[in-house]
């Protein structure tokens, strides 16, 4: 992006985060609008044109953003899709946090202090952060099929057995499921099978895994908030530690949280192309959904892009390229044929769920997510030449993919959020850059 215009890209990004946490309830009406609100603002953000930030837009852009943190803290309290199982009444304590430690951080500011406050509210965020994860888990032992499905893998890797096999195999509790139907095979890319067996191996529960990689997320958002104590970016850390749906994605042992860990790798040393890269490549393998991020490895361009896009192919080749090892045609059956072959989800956060809304039914082709998919992520990524449009573009592209999948629920929007709120961070370096040019000139 340059530094031109009249538009900033990140009050938009702010209003695609609100908009993609109002989204994570599937079923009703005002999730597919969020969506569709979300959508609309992200592309914005890839179309627009980043000015030089001043004094005035960098106070407007913090006000915004602790506003948005009161607004997730409300409807934390009000438990906005915050469970997948039954839970203690602990669920509603931490929108009261959130808000306590914007409150604090934002009259701080106000008065001149900065870093001390800054690192008071880092230390409880991540303190706290633990605490309410810890309490998620033990609070709901019941989960989604997925749990059971990393539990099973786990078992099967200890043995010895290829996890992408009868190995693991445990009844399907989708709700379009025939009585009897079972899920045969670990549906996720071998990274993320090591990642969330060891969760289960260390802790006796995968979930481990997501709770300690968003516990390692919020900490990557607090040293980059120390670092810069008078950006935008302390405000960020409680964003995220605030969005809605977290406690629903931690319960339900899904697998965002890890994937979001390692592409913020990625962004934290975006200028070394070999070692960023090898993170991206970590962050693809980790989802297959992220296949539509192909065209963005080779047609994004900065000074290190051909470094990053080469290890990061090799990377993702690797990590994907271990559960065709363990045997091609089980592989492709668990982790391609039994998410294609997935009929629609009606109570869905997307156009299924929108028309399942008004009595319509929708199967799209398995081709139209993906085609549209990798047809996004060509056209942002020929306009991205920094990390944070970088991170805007990818997220654009998942969210388009999203939009027209059979089915797309809490933790597709929450991976969406984190995208942007890494595009929110690394949009603070050119930020900083672009007043320090602007200083020198004067």
């Amino acid at each position: 992006m340059a530094v031109a215009g009249k538009r900033s890209p990140a009050l938009y990004l702010l209003a695609a985060v609100v908009f993609f946490g109002l989204a994570i309830r599937g079923g009703v009406l005002s999730s597919v609008v969020a969506v569709m609100a979300g959508l609309a603002t992200l592309t914005m953000v890839v179309t627009a044109r980043v000015p030089a930030q001043n004094e005035d837009r960098a106070m407007r852009l913090e006000t915004a953003l602790a506003g948005s943190v009161l607004v997730f803290a409300v409807l934390g309290v009000a438990g906005h899709g915050s469970s997948a199982a039954p839970s203690s009444g602990l669920d509603r304590l931490p929108g009261v946090l959130w808000a306590g430690l914007v409150v604090v951080l934002f009259v701080s500011r106000q008065r001149g202090g900065t870093r001390r406050a800054v690192v008071l509210v880092s230390v409880v965020t991540l303190a706290f952060s633990i605490l309410f994860g810890i309490n998620a888990i033990e609070s709901a032992r019941e989960g989604y099929d997925v749990l059971f499905l990393h539990q099973e893998a786990a078992e099967a890797l200890a043995a010895g057995l290829n996890p992408y096999t009868d190995a693991v195999t445990f009844p399907n509790g989708a709700p379009t499921a025939e009585p009897g139907d079972q899920i045969v095979g670990y549906v996720y890319p071998p990274i993320t099978a090591i990642a969330y067996a060891i969760g289960e191996w260390t802790f006796d529960d995968p979930r481990y895994t997501s709770l300690a990689s968003w516990v390692g997320l919020l900490s990557l958002f607090s040293v980059w908030a120390v670092r810069r104590p008078r950006s935008h970016l302390p405000y960020l850390l409680l964003l995220l530690a605030s969005l809605p749906g977290w406690p629903l994605v931690l319960r339900a042992a899904w697998t965002e949280p890890f994937s979001l860990l390692l592409l913020a790798a990625a962004a934290a040393v975006w200028p070394r192309g070999a070692v960023s890269g090898s993170w991206l490549g970590l962050g693809l393998a980790s989802k297959q959904y992220f296949a539509v991020a192909a065209p963005f490895l080779f047609l994004y361009r900065d000074r290190v892009w051909s470094r990053r896009a080469l290890l990061a192919a090799i990377v993702t080749v690797l990590g994907v390229g271990a559960g065709i090892l363990w045997g091609p045609e089980a592989f492709w059956i668990a982790a391609v044929e039994f998410h294609t072959s997935t009929p629609p989800r009606l109570d869905s956060s997307n156009l299924v769920g929108l028309f399942g809304i008004f009595g319509l039914w929708w199967s799209p082709p398995v081709f139209l997510p993906l085609a549209v998919g990798l047809g996004v992520a060509a056209l942002a990524s020929m306009r991205s030449r920094d990390a944070s449009s970088a991170f805007a573009a990818l997220g654009l592209a998942l969210a388009a993919s999203f939009l027209l999948s059979s089915q797309a629920f809490a933790n597709y929007w929450f991976l969406v959020m984190g995208l942007c709120l890494l595009s929110l961070a690394t949009l603070a370096d050119e930020s900083e850059t672009a007043q320090g040019a602007l200083a020198t000139a004067r």
